[in-house]
């Protein structure tokens, strides 16, 4: 089944999707654009708008060395991870992305931080639900919510 988007283009929506981005904030989909750009030649990307009228996804092309890496981006339109986690969902829905990146969360964690590294968290947990956080010896101590989950060695 073809979808109109925004620009006329049509975009396949049973399309296999290799890799899609949720993106907090405007300035940094903005980043995320730029990049891109300026590492593809002609770089396009394109809106469409699937079920609803107010949710839309960026359709792209990454090249690669025997076919094209199929992506979808979303902006999320704010921080947090209600916003996050939904629309991660409603991406997965449509689309069932191979792997899915947030691209932009806790840009504020470390000062040696610049525009562009690559994180890689060891353990996630999701501290917000139960977990604490409080202060020991003029540093921050986080606190466990629970279970977390451990990425494997292969990712870190």
């Amino acid at each position: 089944m073809e979808k109109n988007t925004d620009m006329g283009r049509k975009c396949k929506s049973d399309t296999q999707i290799d890799l899609g981005l949720v993106i907090a904030l405007s300035e940094e989909f903005g980043e995320v654009i730029d990049c891109f750009s300026k590492l593809i030649d002609n770089f396009e990307y394109f809106p469409v708008q699937l079920s609803s009228p107010t949710r839309y996804y960026y359709r792209f092309t990454i090249p690669g060395p025997n076919y094209g890496y199929e992506c979808v981006a979303v902006l999320t339109g704010g921080m947090g991870p209600e916003r996050s986690t939904r629309s991660a969902e409603l991406m997965q829905s449509d689309y069932q992305p191979k792997t899915v990146v947030s691209i932009g969360i806790a840009g504020a964690l470390e000062s040696s931080l610049n525009l562009g590294d690559v994180v890689v968290g060891t353990e996630i947990d999701a501290y917000h639900i139960e977990g604490k956080i409080s202060q020991s010896n003029d540093q921050l101590v986080f606190e466990k919510a629970g279970e977390s989950f451990k990425t494997t060695q292969s990712y870190t």
